[in-house]
């Protein structure tokens, strides 16, 4: 770790279909070199050690595919974020900041989901301490050799800034910032996404689907549909870049303005239903859910085969039970994932699964 050597990686990390690497690879190489995020000993220390790890990554993402795909990253992790939030308990280690690390390590799944508002606690110390951009750079890279493989407090790096950066003294007179910023820190640092054309470009495709209507009601035609889709599917398809799908499939998420079957038409056109890359994968596998198609369980079962990692299993479960509550066949179709998966998986990601379905009443007999 932090030296030239060997970094090994697991194959599915590896970019499959796509040129630039995946989130997890850059975010794996980040890690390797800063080695801080396994040295927090409580929820407060790991705010900032996974948070400067998460800052780092998205500085080496704006230098080196643009400000526009570091925004789209902001936005997507956002999202996740606001996501997890909601569905965390109040009692949920994660949101309590001064537990220990046992406690901290009890819902590894749920706080993979949530660290992203670790980022927006370093947009806070940066905005806090009043040091450009580039003077917290410095500080940030200079000092690697001395931030790796030991404890970080708050206190420790408030110290660092101070010592380092002129001014910080006058500025930075909270060592940890209101409850609000967790919510406020992240679209206060998107404000400008707005502005940007690759954004735009998304939006602007999820617009002319919004703007169908099904075939069977009054105003609907394959004609249309077929439209939208050869207009849409090269940019998609080819000229987007990774980031670009996720936010548009965060957005196809949000939105109840699209129906059913052009949901599975763009799994068709888009190639949605034979993807390698994971994160679009949970996405398409929780829309396949909401829209209740029930015919594309096997894109599910391939995913889940595919790869054992907690966050994807857990996003997947949760789906599929919360579906059940409305729909009783999603309760069968919960148990026969769970059959289905089960002997492959790590026994903590086994036991989160579990937790998930037991809760839901999708274990035994219902």
């Amino acid at each position: 770790r932090g030296l030239l050597g060997l970094l090994l990686l697991p194959e599915s990390a590896l970019p499959c279909d796509r040129t630039e690497a995946s989130s997890d690879l850059m975010t794996w190489v980040v890690q390797a070199w800063l080695g801080i995020s396994h040295c927090a000993r409580s929820c407060s220390e790991s705010y900032l050690t996974t948070g400067l790890e998460l800052y780092v990554l998205h500085r080496v993402l704006e230098e080196a595919q643009g400000r526009a795909a570091a925004m789209l990253e902001l936005s997507i992790r956002w999202t996740a974020f606001s996501k997890a939030a909601r569905l965390a308990e109040k009692s949920s280690p994660a949101l309590r900041l001064g537990c220990g690390a046992t406690g901290w390590k009890q819902r590894v799944a749920e706080l993979e989901a949530l660290s992203e508002q670790n980022l927006s606690f370093v947009f806070w110390i940066l905005q806090e301490s009043g040091a450009s951009i580039e003077d917290f750079d410095r500080l940030v890279f200079d000092h690697v050799s001395h931030l790796r493989h030991q404890p970080l407090g708050v206190e420790d790096f408030q110290h660092l800034l101070q010592d380092r950066l002129p001014g910080c003294k006058e500025h930075m007179k909270a060592l940890w910032p209101r409850d609000s910023v967790w919510m406020e820190g992240m679209p206060q640092a998107l404000l400008e996404r707005s502005s940007i054309d690759e954004f735009l470009a998304v939006e602007k495709v999820l617009l002319a689907w919004e703007k169908l209507t099904p075939l069977e009601t009054v105003g609907g035609s394959e004609t249309n549909v077929s439209k939208v889709i050869i207009r849409t599917a090269i940019h998609v398809k080819v000229k987007w870049s990774l980031h670009q799908v996720l936010y548009f499939l965060d957005l196809l998420c949000d939105t109840k303005a699209v129906y059913r079957e052009n949901v599975l038409r763009m799994g068709d056109a888009y190639g949605f239903n034979v993807a390698s890359n994971a994160d679009i994968l949970v996405r398409w596998c929780s829309l396949l859910v909401a829209h209740n198609c029930q015919d594309h369980v096997y894109v599910l079962k391939k995913f889940l085969l595919s790869q054992a990692r907690m966050k994807y299993h857990a996003a997947v479960f949760r789906c599929v039970v919360d579906k059940g509550r409305s729909e009783a066949r999603w309760k069968f179709v919960a148990q026969e994932l769970w059959e289905l998966v089960q002997p492959g998986l790590h026994p903590s990601v086994q036991n989160c699964v579990f937790q998930i379905l037991n809760h839901a009443g999708c274990i035994g007999t219902f």
